[in-house]
C-alpha cells in the first residue's frame, strides 16, 4: 500500500509539474461526460458505432468471450501454470477485450513485446527474426501515421495485430524447439 501510494503521488506530482491543472481537468472531464460516451479504440466502441452509440451496454459485450476464453485457458494450462509463461497472452487478450482503453494504456503490453523479442532471438532463425522485426516496425509506423491523422478510435486494429504477431512468434518458437529436440 505504501509503495503504491508513493508511486501514485510521484506520478501525480510529475504530471503537475508540466500541467498544474491536471487534477481539476481530470475531474471536470470525468464529471462532465461519462466514460460510456467516449469512443475508445475497443471492440465495444465498434459495436456501439455499428448498432448505435446509445447502446452503452454493448461496450461490455467483448468482455464475455474474453472471460470465457480466460476460463478455458486457465483450465487447459492449470497443471503447468507459470505466470512468466502466461502473463503476455493474458495481457494481450485482456486489452483486446477491454471495454475501455486508450493507445497510451497499451504500455502494459511491454512485457509481451519483450518476451516475444527474446523468444525470436532465441530461435536463431535469421529470416524469421528479420520478418518479425520488420512486421513489428511496420505495424508501429502505421499506428503512428493513423494517430496523427485520425481519432484514437481508429487505433482499434493495433492490439489485435500485436496479439497475432505474438501468437506467430510463439508458434515459431515451439516449432524451432521441436526441431532442435529431434
Amino acid at each position: 500500500m505504501g509503495g503504491g501510494s508513493i508511486v501514485l503521488l510521484s506520478a501525480t506530482l510529475t504530471a503537475m509539474m508540466f500541467n498544474p491543472h491536471v487534477i481539476t481537468q481530470y475531474l471536470s472531464a470525468t464529471d462532465a461526460t461519462s466514460p460510456l460516451v467516449w469512443m475508445t479504440p475497443t471492440f465495444g466502441s465498434l459495436l456501439r458505432l455499428l448498432f448505435g452509440p446509445e447502446r452503452t451496454w454493448m461496450q461490455f459485450v467483448p468482455m464475455v468471450p474474453g472471460i470465457f476464453w480466460l476460463g478455458l485457458y486457465g483450465l487447459r494450462h492449470r497443471a503447468e501454470w507459470l505466470w512468466t509463461d502466461r502473463i503476455s497472452v493474458l495481457l494481450l487478450v485482456s486489452v483486446v477485450t477491454a471495454p475501455f482503453g486508450w493507445p497510451f494504456d497499451q504500455v502494459v503490453l511491454i512485457p509481451a513485446v519483450l518476451q516475444a523479442t527474446i523468444q525470436l532471438f532465441a530461435t536463431n532463425r535469421g529470416r524469421i527474426v528479420y520478418v518479425a522485426i520488420l512486421s513489428y516496425l511496420a505495424v508501429n509506423m502505421a499506428a503512428f501515421a493513423i494517430h496523427g491523422r485520425f481519432s484514437n478510435f481508429w487505433q482499434l486494429w493495433f492490439v489485435p495485430v500485436l496479439l497475432i504477431l505474438y501468437l506467430l512468434v510463439q508458434r515459431w518458437s515451439r516449432h524451432t524447439a521441436a526441431q532442435l529436440s529431434d
